[in-house]
C-alpha cells in the first residue's frame, strides 16, 4: 500500500479543520455505507452476505458437508465466489436468496432495519448537516438513520431523494440537509441485485457530478464493491472530486480498486476506529471553531420542549371539547334559542378525551373532572365528583361554572345555581362561558333582563368571537327587548364569528321568519343550518314548521317526517312537531290528538314558540276546528292549563277520554 496515499487520523482532522475554515465555498459531503449503520444495530453487507450463505447452507446441504466445503461457486451458482470474500458477492447472494420472491426480500430488509435508533455518530452528523455548510450525505444504505437523527437533534428537516426520478432535486447549493439514497429507500423496492446495482442511472450520475464538483467526499463504512457508486466515482472527469478521504477500519481489507481510485483522485486512506469514534473526534477537534453544544443536553431540552408542547396540545384539545360539552349542557335551558343537543360525535370525542388525553389521577385537570361528572348518569355520584373536584380546586372558574350548570339542570336549585355562577365569575371575571351562561340563567330563570344584558355584554367583551353569547344576546334583544335591528346585528355577528355554527344559522333563520318575512333569506339560512348539522332535528323541524306555515305543504311534510325520525327524546320539539302534524295533516286527527295528549300530560311545553303562522295557514286550508288549535297553542306555550281544552270540545275533550 503506497504510503503517500495514507493519512493519519490526526492528519485528516487537521485537513478537515483547514478546509472548513479556509474554503467555506468548498464543503465536505459524507458517503455512507453499511459500516456506518453497524453501531445502530444494522448488520453490514459482509454480515448479511455471510448470513445469506448460512441460510442457504442449512436449507440445501443434503450431504452434511462443512460450510467451507459446501459454499463454493459451483454449489451456489455464483461465478468466482469465495467464502472468505463473501461481502463482495452480496448482490449475487441476495438475488439467489430472494430472486424468485422479491417481496420477501423487501420484507426482510424492512425487518432488519426497522426500529433502529441512530448511534452517537449520527447525532454528531445530524448537527453538522443542520448547522454547517457540510450538508450532503450520499448513501448506499436503505435505512432512515440520517433523517431520524436530524429529526432528533435539530429543528430542520432534510430533503430525502430516494429514487432516480427525483435526482433532479439533488442540488449543490443547499439551504437544508440533503440525503441522496442512490440504491433506493427502505419500503420502496430498494436496489439489491447485481443487475440493479451494476450501474447508476444517467439521472443519478448527473446529480452526483453536481455534488462532487463542489463537495469533497468523506467515505465511511463503504467497501466500494458495487458498480454503481464506485463506477460513477471512477468515471468522473479529472479533478471531480478534487480529492477523497476514504475512512476505513484497520481490520477491514482495502481493495486494490479503492487504492486505484484514491491514486486517480489524489485521495487519502484514513484508518479509523469506527464511525461513532470518527464523528466524536471530528466534534472534539472542531469544538472551539464550531462551538458545538452538549448534544445530550440539547436532545433532552428538545425532548422536554416536545413533551411540554404535547401536554399543552392535549390540554387545549380536551379543554375545547369540555367547553363544547359544558356549553351544550347549559344552553339546553333555552329551548327557543337552540334545539341542538350534544351529538353522538361530540360525546364520543369528549369520552375519548377522558380516556386518552387526561394525565394521571394525582394531577387530574379541571376538564377531566367536568367531563367525568357530565358522563355520570347517577346524580348522587355526579355531584360527588364535583364535590371532590372543588375540594382540590375551590377557585377553578370552569369547575364552579360546571357545578352551577349541574345545580340548574339536575337539581333545579336556582338559588345555589346563582351562587355558584357568582363564585365562578369572581374566580375569573373574564371567563366568557360563565359570563354568557349566567346571563342566560338571568334571562330564563330570573327574568332579570337588565342584568342579563349586562352579563351578555361582559361575555362578548371577554370574547367578541363567541357565537353562542352573541346569538343568545340576539335572542334577548329579539324576544325581550323587541329591538329587532340590534338583534339582527348580533345574529349576523354570531354567524360571522362561526359561519358553520348551526345554532347561529338556525336562530337567524327563525328570526327572519318571524320578524322579516323574507322567504329567500329564511330558506337560505335554514338550509345552511341543516347543512352545518344534518342531524339537528330542531333545525329540520323549525324549517318544516315554517314551510307548512306559508303553505308549502308537500315540502313541509317531507321535512316533518325527517325531523320526526331523528328527534329522539326532546319533548319540547316533539310537542311542536305533533302540533304541526295535527294542523297540516288532519287525516288521522284522533291519532295526532292522542300523541299530543300524551306529551302534554307528561309536561312537555314549548314556552315562547309562536304557532300563529301555522294556525292561520291551517284555517286557510280548511282545518275543521281552528279554536282547538288556538287552545292547544296556549297550553303548549304554558299560557293556559290543559283543562281549558274542554271548552273547545263541548266539555268532552278527547283529552279526557
Amino acid at each position: 500500500m503506497p504510503t503517500e496515499r495514507r493519512l493519519t487520523l490526526e492528519g485528516f482532522l487537521r485537513a478537515f479543520q483547514a478546509q472548513d475554515r479556509n474554503q467555506p465555498d468548498h464543503p465536505f459531503c459524507f458517503i455512507l455505507g453499511a459500516g456506518a449503520s453497524k453501531p445502530s444495530g444494522v448488520r453490514t453487507g459482509a454480515e448479511l452476505a455471510r448470513f445469506f450463505v448460512e441460510e442457504m447452507y442449512h436449507a440445501e446441504n443434503f450431504g452434511k458437508e462443512p460450510m467451507e466445503q459446501w459454499a463454493t461457486a459451483e454449489k451456489l451458482g455464483i461465478v468466482g465466489f469465495d467464502l472468505t470474500r463473501a461481502e463482495e458477492f452480496y448482490p449475487q447472494l441476495y438475488l439467489r436468496k430472494f430472486g424468485e420472491h422479491p417481496d420477501r426480500g423487501y420484507a426482510f430488509l424492512e425487518q432488519e432495519m426497522g426500529g433502529r435508533e441512530p448511534s452517537y455518530g449520527y447525532s454528531v452528523l445530524a448537527w453538522v448537516l443542520a448547522q454547517t455548510p457540510h450538508k450532503v450525505v450520499v448513501t448506499t444504505n436503505f435505512d432512515n438513520l440520517v433523517a431520524d437523527a436530524i429529526s432528533i437533534h435539530s429543528s430542520t428537516f432534510p430533503r430525502i431523494v430516494g429514487h432516480e426520478s427525483l435526482a433532479g432535486f439533488v442540488q449543490a447549493a443547499l439551504r437544508r440537509p440533503l440525503v441522496a439514497k442512490i440504491h433506493g429507500d427502505l419500503g420502496f423496492a430498494p436496489r439489491n441485485t447485481p443487475e440493479e446495482i451494476a450501474e447508476l442511472s444517467d439521472q443519478w450520475k448527473t446529480a452526483l457530478k453536481r455534488v462532487f464538483e463542489r463537495f469533497t467526499p468523506i467515505v465511511i463504512g463503504y467497501g466500494g464493491n458495487d458498480g454503481s457508486l464506485m463506477g460513477t466515482l471512477e468515471g468522473l472527469s479529472p479533478g471531480v472530486p478534487e480529492s477523497i478521504y476514504w475512512c476505513q477500519r484497520d481490520e477491514s481489507p482495502v481493495s486494490p480498486r479503492v487504492m486505484k481510485l484514491l491514486e486517480q483522485k489524489k485521495g487519502d486512506l484514513v484508518i479509523i476506529p469506527g464511525f461513532d469514534e470518527l464523528m466524536l473526534k471530528i466534534q472534539d477537534h472542531m469544538r472551539s471553531h464550531w462551538k458545538t453544544p452538549d448534544l445530550l443536553e440539547e436532545m433532552e431540552k428538545r425532548q422536554r420542549d416536545r413533551e411540554k408542547s404535547y401536554k399543552d396540545q392535549r390540554g387545549r384539545i380536551a379543554t375545547a371539547l369540555t367547553v363544547q360539552s359544558k356549553e351544550a349542557v347549559v344552553e339546553s335551558q333555552d329551548q327557543a334559542a337552540s334545539r341542538k343537543t350534544e351529538t353522538s360525535e361530540e360525546r364520543d370525542l369528549a369520552d375519548a378525551a377522558v380516556r386518552l388525553l387526561a394525565p394521571g389521577e394525582k394531577e387530574k385537570p379541571w376538564w377531566q373532572w367536568v367531563m367525568e361528572a357530565e358522563r355520570e348518569q347517577d346524580l348522587e355520584r355526579k355531584e360527588s365528583i364535583f364535590d371532590q373536584a372543588l375540594k382540590k380546586m375551590p377557585r377553578e372558574a370552569n369547575l364552579l361554572g360546571g357545578y352551577a350548570a349541574f345545580l340548574h339542570n339536575n337539581r333545579k336549585d336556582f338559588d345555589r345555581t346563582e351562587q355558584f355562577y357568582k363564585h365562578a365569575i369572581e374566580a375569573n371575571p373574564s371567563n366568557a362561558i360563565n359570563l354568557g351562561n349566567y346571563a342566560l340563567f338571568l334571562a330564563n330563570n330570573r327574568k332579570d333582563f337588565d342584568r342579563a344584558e349586562e352579563f351578555y355584554k361582559r361575555a362578548i367583551e371577554a370574547n367578541p368571537k363567541k357565537p353562542k353569547a352573541l346569538g343568545n344576546y340576539a335572542n334577548l334583544l329579539k324576544n325581550n327587548r323587541k329591538d329587532f335591528d340590534r338583534a339582527e346585528e348580533f345574529y349576523k355577528r354570531a354567524i360571522e364569528a362561526d359561519p358553520k355554527n348551526s345554532n347561529a344559522l338556525g336562530n337567524y333563520a327563525s328570526f327572519l321568519a318571524d320578524n322579516r318575512e323574507d322567504f329567500h333569506r329564511v330558506e337560505e339560512f335554514y338550509k345552511r343550518a341543516i347543512e352545518a348539522d344534518p342531524s339537528s332535528a330542531g333545525h329540520i323541524g323549525n324549517y318544516a314548521g315554517y314551510l307548512l306555515g306559508i303553505g308549502a305543504r308537500t315540502q313541509g311534510l317531507d321535512l316533518l317526517r325527517q325531523a320526526e325520525s331523528v328527534v329522539g327524546e326532546n319533548h319540547t320539539l316533539l310537542v311542536e312537531l305533533a302540533f304541526y302534524r295535527l294542523a297540516h295533516d288532519p287525516k288521522e286527527e284522533v291519532q295526532h290528538l292522542a300523541q299530543l295528549k300524551k306529551l302534554l300530560e307528561s309536561g312537555a311545553r314549548s314556552v315562547g314558540w309562536s304557532f300563529e303562522r301555522n294556525i292561520k295557514q291551517a284555517e286557510k286550508d280548511g282545518f275543521p276546528n281552528v279554536p282547538l288549535l288556538r287552545a292547544l297553542a296556549k297550553v303548549i306555550n304554558d299560557e293556559a292549563p290543559l283543562s281549558t281544552l274542554d271548552a273547545v270540545t263541548g266539555g268532552r275533550s278527547k283529552f279526557n277520554e
